[in-house]
């Protein structure tokens, strides 16, 4: 195999840990290189590549995992249900005024979601407003009915506040910056805004086209819908311009968390639940698939 037949080759790895095959489009769009392609000898090689890819019904996939191929389209009709729940709770949100962009992440971002599964959010908060846009949120999805809470058994179709990052802290850490990240922004579904922020968040990670280079040309071409819906302008301002307000939610809600506190970021400009190192977990197995195929 050339170098291109291997950066097609390492993005179906990446995937088959997830059991996900993918389309022609979706394998230049999450290519794994650490240099640009031209996209016509992409074009070329993808369609001739077959010692150990696979293709059925429009996808490709790895050797010994055709069964992949009909779980993703049982996947497909348990997210497009999950999809249209989050659109409608996702609008219902930006009444709160400190919201500016929220974003589907995780499995349901790609359109990979079990039945059992909840929905992750990523959301943008105007600046110094984290902790009491987080609150606000969780009583909000409380009142729908759709919050997720560590102890509950059942979540599928909840919600759960994935990320949460100022609009002035848009570019994520150093210590978060590899390949699992970079394919989590990547594959983010943006869904409303304020402002052009998701654009504006897309440019602060350009990083990633170290792991993915075709990535930032096609979020470029997204669609999202523009939010002015709010909160009456005198709660807006309460909300907005009392740092205290932002203070008393920090130190309430840091006060919960650390009762149990494992993995998790919580910071004054960003908030990331994740209780369980799934990064490290994925990106061993892919690691592992690489070496078994030498690459």
């Amino acid at each position: 195999m050339d170098n291109n037949e291997k950066a097609i080759v390492r993005t179906l790895l990446y995937s088959d840990v997830f059991d996900y095959p993918l389309s022609e489009d979706e394998v230049w769009k999450f290519l794994i290189s650490d240099k640009n392609i031209n996209k016509r000898l992409f074009e070329s090689k993808v369609k001739k590549i077959n010692s150990i890819v696979f293709r059925k019904e429009g996808l490709l996939y790895i050797e010994k995992k055709e069964l992949a191929v009909s779980k993703r389209i049982e996947k497909f009709t348990h997210s497009q249900k999950k999809i249209n729940i989050a659109y409608k709770t996702i609008k219902k949100l930006f009444i709160i005024p400190s919201v500016l962009f929220v974003g589907i992440s995780g499995n349901l971002s790609m359109m990979n979601a079990e039945k059992k599964d909840d929905i992750d959010l990523f959301v943008v908060s105007k600046k110094d407003t984290v902790w009491i846009t987080r609150l606000l949120l969780i009583i909000y999805l409380k009142i729908l009915g759709k919050h997720r809470k560590r102890t509950d058994r059942n979540v599928s179709d909840k919600i759960c506040l994935n990320m949460i990052v100022d609009e002035e802290n848009l570019s994520l850490p150093k210590n978060l910056r590899n390949l699992y990240t970079a394919h989590e922004v990547a594959q983010l579904r943006p869904v409303m805004q304020r402002g052009n922020i998701y654009q504006k968040f897309i440019n602060s990670n350009e990083w990633i086209k170290k792991y993915m280079p075709n990535v930032i040309r096609e979020s470029e071409s997204q669609g999202i819908e523009e939010s002015r819906k709010s909160l009456p302008k005198v709660l807006s301002e309460l909300i907005l311009r009392f740092t205290f307000l932002e203070n008393l939610a920090k130190l309430f809600q840091r006060m919960l968390i650390k009762r149990n506190l494992t993995r998790e970021i919580i910071e004054d400009k960003i908030i990331a639940l994740h209780p369980k190192d799934y990064k490290s977990i994925i990106l061993a197995q892919y690691r592992e698939r690489i070496a078994k195929y030498g690459l």
